[in-house]
């Protein structure tokens, strides 16, 4: 019996010990998958870094809360660099979420940077410096110095985009400090460059430019790319090389500038877009200097490429949506057809208690099946109309300008040296007018999947709708200009007002690129802004009844041309008017042919 105890015994331990060393074994490896990760976001490779992160969160233990909020740190940075906005803003969110309820404080910080530097990414600054002034007071106030030094070099390049040139300044040499006091070497050099492009920066404001700020530039850029090289980390090395580009196109060192371009694009993996949309357009601009028209105008096909590629990563992912949408919508009116069945059924089971009372319930339960089944094939019907829409002008308008774009580089490419220049500026400049079509119908492509698979949420904030509208009225007058349109604009000093910024100023400036496709030279365009609502007005081409009634339907979308040839899918009026019908307006528009057009919402 002592024996058979005894046998138990070391029966289990051997068990308890293999599951401790399995045990062991999964957070090694979690450990692993964490460290690969980071190498992966230092080559850059942030694919491969994306799949270590998966991994890690699979096995990691669920009660280690300061490891499930690194992994979700890291994770929003590598989709970040993805351009995958929404996942990386959900993962900081996750971080944030976890820290907040574990009194987590460093990772607190570092999950409302992440916030702050998404919505910088996002071009919403008002939004990035409340997240960043948030980590920065908590930073300050817990006295974290590697968290005060990231913070101090966001918040200092966040500045210095937004021309606050002055504040941005003393962040970044405090940030410089802490990481020398630190001995931080990647620290060190993610300052150095931050602080050399900063004196770029201020050149694009001087005429002519200041040499103390390119030899200082010149100075901080060295010394990074320096410890960067010794340390052999290529994502560094990129965003360094990214700046001293830019400091030899100043310099109109062209020759450097190119050596420069091409070791980013050597470096740079295939899905790191930023850096590699930076150097293609870089690349346009130098070899058009250096006079190599048809390397500039490879350069610009193969950004354009890419940049069609990045979209259809995100077109993919909102047609698969649209897809399942579509898929639910027949798999509910299968469970209609199933529940009325099985009321049905029911009904029969009381036949004895009533037969009038049955008959009666049978046909209420008819008709409500034949209700619903009408609906729904309502639905399947639209939603088969939006569908069928959606892939005609995927077909049609984005197929048909990239080949007449191929047939025009093909007729440059191969007579490119006997025409003059003035005909190569007018291929030149067709040319970009094609590739900015198919920007802009990328763009509205986008927002419209987006708002139909509620992608795309309302935020509303209060704003000055005069101030944020400068710009686009500048970037309109503009394009007017050439035409010899007459840009109006009524509008107080200051409009205060309350709604999503970025979905308002995507409607106004719609409205106004439209406006002035459709007006002839010497017409009027006006912008008028007053206490509650917007309009745009114009003395174009004007529709007719019939083109009114299906101006917002994508089914019945035929965009004719602008009174200069130019092209449109009609979608951007689509998406105005989605975006309006956000804010609990409407979009209104009223219009006579050959008179003009005029669209006004309250607000």
């Amino acid at each position: 019996m002592k024996r058979l105890i005894l046998f138990l015994l070391i029966v289990l331990a051997a068990c308890s010990g293999e599951i401790s060393r399995e045990a062991s074994v999964v957070r090694y490896e979690n450990a692993d998958c964490y460290e690969k990760a980071q190498q992966y976001m230092l080559v850059p490779n942030y694919d491969s870094a994306m799949i270590y992160l998966n991994q890690a969160l699979e096995w990691v233990d669920t009660n280690n809360h300061q490891e499930l909020a690194n992994i979700y740190l890291l994770r929003s940075n590598a989709l970040g660099k993805l351009t995958q906005f929404e996942n990386s803003m959900e993962d900081a969110l996750k971080a944030l979420s976890i820290s907040e309820n574990h009194q987590l404080v460093e990772s607190k910080v570092q999950a409302l940077l992440n916030i702050g530097n998404i919505y910088y990414l996002m071009y919403n600054d008002e939004k990035a410096e409340e997240f960043m002034l948030k980590a920065k007071t908590l930073a300050e106030e817990k006295e974290l110095p590697n968290e005060i030094m990231q913070i101090y070099g966001k918040l200092g390049e966040l500045y210095k985009a937004t021309k606050r040139t002055d504040e941005a300044l003393p962040l970044l040499l405090r940030a410089l400090e802490i990481a020398q006091n630190q001995s931080d070497t990647l620290n060190l050099i993610s300052c150095l460059r931050m602080l050399g492009d900063y004196y770029i920066t201020l050149n694009r404001w001087t005429n002519p430019i200041v040499k103390e700020y390119q030899q200082t530039a010149k100075k901080y850029l060295d010394e990074a790319m320096h410890l960067a090289v010794i340390k052999n980390v290529p994502a560094y090395q990129n965003q360094i090389y990214g700046c001293l580009i830019r400091w030899c196109r100043i310099e109109k060192n062209y020759t450097t500038a190119l050596a420069y371009a091409q070791e980013v694009i050597k470096n740079s993996t295939d899905n790191d877009y930023s850096m590699l949309l930076q150097a293609y357009d870089h690349l346009v601009a130098v070899y058009a200097y250096l006079g190599d028209a048809e390397k500039a105008i490879q350069s610009q096909q193969d950004f354009r490429a890419l940049m069609i590629k990045q979209s259809d990563v995100n077109l993919h992912r909102s047609m698969q949506e649209m897809a399942t949408k579509y898929e639910t919508a027949e798999k509910e009116l299968e469970i209609v057809r199933q529940q009325a069945e099985i009321k049905h059924h029911k009904m029969l089971q009381y036949i004895y208690i009533g037969i009038l009372a049955a008959a009666g319930l049978l046909i209420i339960a008819s008709i409500y099946t034949v209700r619903q089944r009408t609906k729904r094939n309502k639905e399947l019907r639209e939603i088969n109309a939006l569908k069928d829409k959606f892939f005609a002008i995927i077909s049609h308008d984005l197929k048909n300008p990239a080949i007449a774009q191929r047939n025009a580089l093909q007729v440059l490419a191969e007579n490119g040296s006997q025409f003059k220049p003035d005909l190569l500026s007018q291929y030149f400049t067709e040319l970009l007018k094609s590739a900015d079509y198919q920007v802009s119908l990328l763009y509205n492509l986008l927002n419209w999947a987006s708002v139909q698979t509620g992608r795309m949420p309302y935020k509303p904030t209060t704003f000055d709708i005069v101030e944020a509208l400068r710009s686009e009225v500048a970037m309109i007058q503009n394009m007017a200009a050439p035409k010899n349109i007459n840009l109006t604009v009524q509008m107080p000093d200051r409009a205060v007002i309350t709604g999503d910024r970025n979905m308002l100023i995507t409607v106004i400036r719609n409205l106004l690129t439209n406006a002035v496709k459709f007006t002839g030279s010497g017409g009027t365009i006006t912008l008028e802004i007053s206490q509650n609502s917007i309009s745009v007005s114009d003395t174009g081409t004007g529709m007719n009844a019939e083109q009114l009634q299906n101006l917002f339907r994508i089914d019945k979308q035929h965009s004719k041309p602008g009174t200069s040839g130019e092209q449109g899918s009609g979608l951007g009026l689509i998406v105005c008017k989605e975006f309006i019908e956000k804010h609990g307006s409407q979009l209104h528009v009223e219009s006579k042919q050959g008179e003009g057009s005029r669209f006004w919402f309250e607000v």
